[in-house]
């Protein structure tokens, strides 16, 4: 895959396997993908157990035993919604595979949010694997061109604003879709703009259409995560 392809792929499948073939898929960050995806279907996990899935799979550390016992109730939710609707099912198998198989993962939730009655929707597939490819770029950012340390400088700047404010665009996202709000990122990019930054990558990234999620390789790097 050449970075042209990587900026217009408008599924999340090939990019994945480029990532993986690269070796720049870490467990954690395929995870907050899987996560970004799985919100996106929200409303229709209607498990409580599916949703804690969701929410363990975009904790920075994990203990096996937890991921054991939080798996383990994702399964049970998704077999409870076999006498579900179609998009109930998926989107708790979503949950179910976020700890075995992200690209599955991302699958079905694509597929829960394309239902329409109990058929697939092909033109609604198609849009919401487009927002799926749109979050890989969000994540892992340009692959072929990674973002460059930050000046240490900008992190202390103004009595470090722009730090605070990279973690207040976490801290308060737009739940429970758990997407970053454009306009706090705006105002991050505008504060770095101001520090005298001069990373136009950095600050397209952050002022991009998004959609967002945990793990904005832009604001990790403010963050250094």
């Amino acid at each position: 895959m050449t970075e042209s392809d990587w900026l217009v792929c408008a599924s999340p499948a090939p990019m994945l396997d480029c990532l993986k073939e690269t070796g720049q898929a870490d467990d954690f960050r395929l995870r907050l993908f899987g996560a970004a995806c799985c919100r996106r279907v929200w409303q229709y996990m209607r498990d409580e157990r599916s949703r804690d899935g969701v929410r363990l799979a975009e904790c920075v550390t994990l203990e096996q035993p937890v991921i054991g016992f939080v798996s383990k109730g994702c399964f049970e939710a998704y077999t409870g919604e076999r006498n579900g609707s179609p998009a109930e099912f998926y989107a708790a198998e979503a949950a179910a595979l976020l700890f075995i198989n992200i690209s599955d993962a991302a699958t079905c939730a694509a597929q829960s949010a394309a239902m329409l009655g109990g058929s697939i929707l092909n033109s609604a597939l198609g849009r919401e694997r487009l927002a799926q490819a749109a979050l890989v770029r969000c994540i892992f950012g340009t692959l072929f061109r990674p973002l460059q340390p930050l000046d240490p400088s900008l992190l202390t700047w103004n009595g470090g604003v722009v730090l605070k404010l990279a973690q207040a665009a976490y801290d308060e996202r737009l739940m429970p879709s758990g997407e970053l709000d454009p306009g706090r990122l705006a105002v991050l990019a505008d504060a770095l703009e101001d520090a005298a930054s001069s990373d136009e990558q950095l600050l397209r990234h952050l002022r991009s259409e998004g959609p967002h999620a945990r793990g904005c390789v832009a604001v990790d790097a403010i963050l250094g995560l």
